[in-house]
């Protein structure tokens, strides 16, 4: 008969940690109370595919520890078998032991720490598609009859180019000239450099602060909207105090810049969603 010494409680106090317990407590550290049980299972599943070696080598220590307890009794299957046989736990219970301190000290704070990334990030792109939708949707206010939504036709996109007047006033208020006795608005040259402006400044902040943590796909499509059509020929024609008539080119995909700008949005909604949320 083995000795049903100090060994024998260790591995009981370590099988207190059950398999279950053990990926149960990746779930409880990374979900916050809203979690549903298909979340918890997602979440479990996919520490095993990031980590298939070290969960492999768990269950595998998990089982010679159950098995060394249950064959406490029974007589050696050959000399020395005993020794081998707990050797083997002890690593088992040590390998428990580093992979209970990885799981705590290690996975779940840079899961937590994932999580925060992720949702500043999901942030960051409804700001910056805000901004581009609104040189878009302000727009189809005053050119586009009963237009509602984020969603534009290509007619709709026709009709705004066509229209197109940088002299004419959007329905916002400019703080910068607005006083007690007197409303100023933005006028169409004016809210297209804010707009652009802004959506600049948000691609700016993206490459600063999470530069290492954006997706491949997300960076493409940061670094095409200041190269767009949009951008690099409004740069140009704001300039100029005049207005621009866009009706020879209002039709065209290519002549279109409206086109290209709202594929963008689509595309960050697109990768918001899939990446992201």
């Amino acid at each position: 008969m083995r000795n049903m010494g100090g060994g024998f409680f260790a591995a009981l106090h370590i099988l207190g940690y059950t398999t279950l317990d053990v990926l149960a407590k990746i779930y409880y550290n990374t979900c916050d109370y809203k979690c549903d049980g298909v979340v918890q299972m997602k979440k479990i599943v996919a520490f095993m595919s990031k980590n298939k070696w070290i969960t492999v080598f768990f269950f595998v220590s998990v089982l010679i520890i159950v098995s060394y307890i249950l064959t406490m009794d029974l007589p050696e299957v050959f000399h020395g078998a005993e020794k081998w046989y707990n050797l083997f736990f002890q690593l088992s219970v040590g390998y428990i032991i580093n992979f209970m301190f990885y799981i705590t000290q290690v996975y779940i704070p840079n899961s937590k720490r994932s999580a925060t990334i992720q949702a500043s990030i999901y942030k960051r792109i409804s700001i910056l598609i805000s901004h581009m939708d609104a040189s878009l949707s302000h727009l189809a206010t005053i050119y586009v009859d009963d237009h509602k939504g984020q969603t534009y036709t290509e007619e709709e996109l026709k009709q705004i180019m066509l229209k197109l007047r940088f002299s004419d006033k959007v329905d916002v208020l400019n703080a910068n000239k607005t006083t007690t006795n007197n409303n100023v608005n933005f006028t169409v040259r004016e809210w297209i450099i804010k707009c652009i402006s802004d959506t600049e400044k948000d691609i700016d902040s993206l490459f600063k602060y999470y530069a290492a943590d954006i997706s491949i796909s997300l960076m493409e499509v940061l670094e095409a909207i200041p190269r767009s059509t949009y951008h690099c020929v409004m740069h140009t024609l704001l300039a100029s105090p005049n207005d621009v008539n866009f009706s020879e080119v209002a039709s065209s995909k290519d002549g279109n810049f409206f086109f290209e700008y709202y594929g963008f949005m689509e595309k960050l909604k697109h990768i918001q969603k899939n990446d992201y949320s």
